[in-house]
């Protein structure tokens, strides 16, 4: 996987070009895997998505998922659409947090949303992140 320098001459070079896109890197310390989503509006309805991953399944995934209308995956039958049915296909692990990090990918791309971080921490008792241990 490569690094978020990468990640960030990747858009750089797609703004140049003169398209939007919206690149994310999605870090989990419990699996210690790594996955770049890389999501571009394609017209009034799609959003394309180039999904790698260090994960096997989620690579596996992401393949399945190059294309989605962003109407079905965010709207009210969300868990019906496509990308959600297929994770629950792919994936084993249900606390993947690269689905979501697609939804926030396509919902950036398409205006939903602001594109800004997220981060998930655990706490200590004394509300601290708990440290990472490699």
């Amino acid at each position: 996987m490569r690094n978020s320098a990468y990640i960030d001459e990747t858009r750089q070079a797609l703004i140049r070009k003169g398209s939007t896109v919206r690149v994310l890197e999605v870090i989990d310390d419990s699996c210690g895997f790594r996955t770049r989503i890389v999501a571009q509006r394609k017209d009034r309805a799609f959003v394309t998505l180039n999904i790698t991953s260090e994960c096997e399944e989620v690579a596996r995934w992401g393949s399945g998922i190059r294309e989605v209308d962003w109407r079905e995956c965010l709207g009210g039958n969300a868990l019906q659409s496509h990308l959600w049915h297929s994770a629950f296909q792919v994936l084993k692990h249900r606390c993947c947090p690269v689905p979501a990090a697609v939804l926030r990918a396509v919902s950036a791309e398409v205006g939903a949303i602001k594109a800004a971080g997220v981060a998930i921490d655990f706490l200590s008792s004394e509300n601290r992140p708990v440290a990472v241990v490699d």
